[in-house]
């Protein structure tokens, strides 16, 4: 029970964040400040289980110095987490101020996926290229699928871009075989 109670903490407290930066104004500036911390809490595999643990006293301590200059309602949320002990539930507080946030601001989420890793080069390239086409920015998610054999394949509101080369290899078979 207590695990749930914590989860719907985490979810209300992002929600909370929501409402509060957008009535005062500053959804988009909190919105960068989460997505760089999140940013943060991806690199540092295991951040969220530290601060969560019990052992993790000091390294929540030092993280809210670390955050002391953030903008009010997130230090204020920041701080909500630590005295509720639900820093374990970052992704769905993140997730949940995200899904109240990025609509507003224009903001559409995609997943792409390619035969093998890009680099960071490559993710700009196709991030800033994607997000003029949509007329609005874009927030990607990068995976490699070996099965595309090669190029990407993306996702992104509504729409699928597969420039794979296991779709061209998919059409030529067909096309062969629709020729019979």
């Amino acid at each position: 029970m207590e695990r749930t109670n914590k989860k719907l903490d985490a979810a209300a407290l992002g929600r909370a964040l929501f409402e509060v930066a957008s009535e005062q104004g500053i959804l988009a500036e909190v919105q960068a400040e989460v997505s760089s911390l999140h940013h943060m809490f991806l690199r540092e595999k295991g951040l969220s289980d530290l601060l969560a643990s019990p052992e993790g006293k000091k390294a929540r301590a030092m993280f809210l110095e670390e955050t002391s200059g953030a903008i009010g309602p997130l230090k204020a949320a920041l701080h909500l987490m630590d005295k509720r002990n639900i820093f374990g539930y970052w992704p769905l507080f993140v997730s949940s101020f995200r899904s109240f946030s990025e609509p507003i601001l224009g903001i559409t989420r995609g997943l792409v996926y390619s035969a093998r890793p890009l680099g960071d080069d490559e993710k700009e390239r196709l991030t800033a290229v994607l997000s003029e086409n949509e007329g609005k920015p874009l927030r990607l998610t990068f995976k490699v699928q070996k099965s595309l054999i090669g190029g990407i394949r993306c996702y992104y509101g509504s729409t699928l871009l597969d420039l794979s080369v296991e779709s061209r290899l998919q059409e030529m078979g067909s096309a062969l075989l629709g020729g019979r």
